[in-house]
């Protein structure tokens, strides 16, 4: 069986000091430094942990000068290997596994198709599986059913929030069907 190698480049704008690969990992450079002290000290290259960020996404730090950058290596790689970011375009995983980096499975594309990915892969952070919520698609289901069964909406939209801890905005949006549209 062959075995896959694995391809490493420069990470665009910190050559010299890391590299990215094709399987989507990224490893600092064997590089000599210069100590407080005058004196220098060879520092060995490693691959780097990356570590998740919102959405699952990951994300690895760089340090040059003192100064630490945290970059999402699916970004790294598709630069390293296919280019700079066309205007107007976004990384995107193509199966939807936004922790699988690898080439193969990166792109550019438009927000567009980014969203009909996740739409099709259903990773959409809509409802519940949205971290800022504090609303279950159950309770969404529940004050759309009765802000509309009862007539004197108004007094009913405030009810329904103080019941549930939001808004009568946000009621409303769920009965018109602005918000949670999903269920």
């Amino acid at each position: 069986m062959d075995q896959i190698v694995e391809q490493w480049r420069p990470v665009v704008g910190w050559e010299g000091f890391y590299e990215v690969s094709d399987q989507g990992r990224v490893r600092s450079v064997d590089r000599t430094i210069l100590k407080r002290d005058g004196k220098t000290c060879l520092l060995r290259g490693r691959v780097l942990r990356q570590s998740p960020c919102m959405g699952g996404y990951m994300k690895v730090t760089l340090s040059r000068d003192s100064r630490l950058r945290s970059l999402k290596p699916h970004v790294l790689v598709l630069v390293a290997f296919v280019g700079p970011r066309p205007d107007g375009m976004e990384a995107c995983h193509n199966d939807g596994n936004v922790a699988n980096n690898k080439l193969t499975n990166l792109r550019w594309d438009t927000p567009l198709a980014n969203a009909k990915d996740k739409q099709a892969h259903g990773t959409v952070s809509r409802g519940e599986r949205n971290g800022t919520t504090n609303l279950s698609d159950a309770d969404a289901i529940a004050i759309r059913k009765e802000f509309h069964e009862n007539r004197k909406r108004r007094h009913n939209a405030v009810l329904i929030a103080e019941r549930y801890g939001v808004s009568t905005f946000t009621v409303f949006n769920i009965a018109s069907g602005r918000t949670w549209k999903h269920v």
